[in-house]
């Protein structure tokens, strides 16, 4: 066992008994006539690039198995496989961020930490080492591998030092765990410097964390990663004021942490499971393109996100009776939540919510273009589409959604709130609600005061060319009173009078009973599922949904897109009484009508979904 020390630059296989070598110090290490192995250990201090050109063993099972000691210029460059048995320990005095890193893994390399004699540290920080940087230079043909054996390693600081960054390209990490929560824990409040991984996979390992707060000047992405890394709390934990970025392509196999973090766009995204819900998480966010399964009852918290738009949501728990899938926050802004597929997989529901209000927070609340599809399996209720209003300061505006519910007879039912308050609902209008069945389903709104009914508010502002069919019912009277409802006639109060043009006739069975004409209403997670190849007809809902999960994870920045345009295409209309007979101009519902003669029958977005059906 003997302890080199660099003495020079220089390429680790050149053997001590050189004077050209890093080991040459014609003394003791040049008398050994030898390169540093397994059962030994190198300090690297020399201000100068060490190459590890030939593959390496280094360590003793036990302790440091390599340190970094010296100046800014402290490097080593891997072109060959570098196994360390013991930790990598980083102490060279670096100031700022260097133009160059600290550790350069060339493509198709790997690093493995040998951990049989106990899990394995790798120090990136120390109070000298604040800008240590870490890169990989992996290839979609010659990815790079960080990995243990016979055991793990992470990622680690000493006490609260700030610093330590990666750059991470095509690269496996697997077995990185601190035996905790983490595999990457490092504190960076006060500098700004490089959080890059791009096309890896984290596997068997921790979380990612991020704590403290990411300097302005921090360059922060994850893309296209699969964070496979089930052992920690999380699959990524981060917060703090780094400028503006974007998280492309990524899968998050647990929950996503983000108390306090802003500025952030999460596109293409897949999470298997909702994001933090506490706190201020999400704040200021923009949430896009993305697919997000839910499961636990708790709804995911829109804390303050710009804009919610084109995600397909999927509730994943069949048993739940009462499921709540969105809420919006608690601060004052507006709320955008557009052009998203919400379904929901549940048996039987009369209470669950699509989207929740929140008690506190004022502002206005956009909910637009969506399509909700609400217990599609179901033979009972569809629940609300809104649920749990009545905050003073908080308006919904609810415009150009097609809310599909289950096959039943009981009503769909539009929402419901306590203390309710005049223009609540600032414009209720242009929706679609019901299905392509014969079914007389009223849409019902319920209020209550403290379990009071409370007709008096004029709980809605405007509303107008709605489709429901077998019309709209109000189980308390008074509750929705229009002051401008032209389109009213077919809203009904419980003492049987209409709103809007009076009329004899019953309007729920002569009025705005149109039944949609969807393209194909049948559209879903699992028949996509079906169509697509990744499962079989005859296989369970459970064994569907496993399948387009997978097919999400491996692809996520083409196949969310392709589940998402699929199943929405589904829901084109084809009855011409919803042709520009919107409120706006536009047509009623969340998507277009196609019919013969309209601006889509030869646009290329109808022969696309012409070519989907065949």
């Amino acid at each position: 066992m003997a302890t080199f020390t660099t003495q020079r630059a220089g390429n680790w296989s050149n053997s001590s008994e050189n004077p050209t070598s890093p080991w040459y110090d014609n003394s003791t290490q040049s008398g050994l006539a030898r390169v540093p192995t397994s059962g030994d250990t190198v300090v690297h201090s020399f201000n100068g690039l060490l190459t590890v050109d030939t593959s390496q063993s280094i360590g003793t099972g036990t302790g440091t198995a390599i340190t970094m000691s010296g100046g800014s210029s402290c490097r080593i460059l891997l072109n060959a496989n570098l196994t360390v048995d013991g930790d990598w320990i980083h102490n060279q005095t670096i100031a700022s961020l260097q133009a160059n890193p600290t550790v350069d893994i060339a493509a198709g390399i790997t690093l493995t930490f040998e951990a049989t004699g106990g899990r394995r540290v790798w120090q990136l920080m120390s109070a000298n080492s604040q800008y240590t940087w870490i890169r990989t230079n992996g290839t979609s043909i010659s990815p790079c591998t960080i990995t243990a054996t016979g055991g793990d390693f992470y990622f680690s600081r000493v006490s609260f030092i700030v610093g330590g960054y990666y750059d991470f390209l095509y690269t496996t990490i697997s077995n990185c765990y601190d035996g905790t929560r983490y595999a990457y824990n490092p504190w960076s409040g006060n500098v700004g410097g490089y959080h890059k991984i791009i096309n890896c996979t984290l596997s068997n390992s921790g979380e990612w964390n991020l704590a403290g707060t990411p300097h302005i000047n921090s360059i922060i992405n994850f893309g296209n990663t699969f964070f496979n890394n089930t052992r920690g709390t999380y699959s990524l934990y981060f917060s703090g004021n780094a400028t503006a970025y974007e998280q492309i392509g990524c899968v998050f196999m647990k929950q996503v942490g983000m108390p306090n973090q802003s500025n952030v766009t999460w596109n293409k995204c897949y999470f298997h499971t909702i994001p933090e819900v506490s706190g201020t998480s999400f704040s200021g966010n923009i949430i896009e393109n993305s697919f997000i399964r839910k499961q636990s009852n708790s709804p995911l918290v829109l804390n303050v996100p710009p804009t919610f738009r084109n995600n397909y949501v999927y509730y994943d728990d069949a048993a739940n009776t009462d499921p709540h899938i969105l809420q919006s926050g608690t601060a004052t802004f507006t709320y955008n939540i557009t052009q998203n597929v919400i379904e929901a997989n549940c048996n039987s529901n009369s209470q669950g919510d699509v989207i929740d209000a929140n008690s506190n927070g004022t502002g206005i609340r956009n909910i637009t273009y969506n399509l909700v599809l609400k217990c599609l399996l179901g033979t009972t209720s569809s629940g609300f589409l809104l649920g749990l209003l009545g905050a003073a300061s908080q308006t919904y505006n609810i415009e150009h959604n097609t809310v599909v519910g289950a096959l039943s007879t009981t009503p769909i039912y539009m929402g419901d709130a306590y203390n309710p308050h005049t223009g609540m609902i600032g414009s209720l209008q242009s929706n679609i609600f019901g299905n392509d069945n014969s079914t007389t389903r009223p849409l019902v709104w319920n209020t209550y005061n403290g379990g009071v009914n409370n007709p008096n508010d004029n709980v809605i502002t405007t509303i107008s060319k709605n489709n429901v069919y077998g019309g709209r019912d109000v189980t308390n009277t008074g509750v929705m009173s229009p002051a401008n409802g032209t389109y009213n006639k077919d809203l009904k109060a419980s003492s049987g009078t209409y709103y809007g043009t009076p009329q004899t006739t019953n309007p729920e069975s002569t009025d705005l009973q149109i039944l949609p004409n969807f393209v194909d209403s049948t559209r879903n997670l699992t028949t996509w599922s079906v169509v697509r190849g990744y499962a079989s007809s005859g296989q369970t809902q459970a064994q569907k949904e496993s399948a387009a999960y997978t097919a999400l994870q491996n692809n996520p920045l083409s196949v969310i897109e392709d589940l998402y345009d699929w199943v929405r295409e589904g829901f084109y209309t084809t009855n011409p009484e919803f042709l520009g007979t919107a409120h706006d101009g536009g047509d009623i519902g969340a998507l277009p009508v196609i019919v013969s003669g309209s601006e889509w029958e030869n646009s290329s977005m109808n022969m696309r979904i012409h070519n989907s059906l065949v």
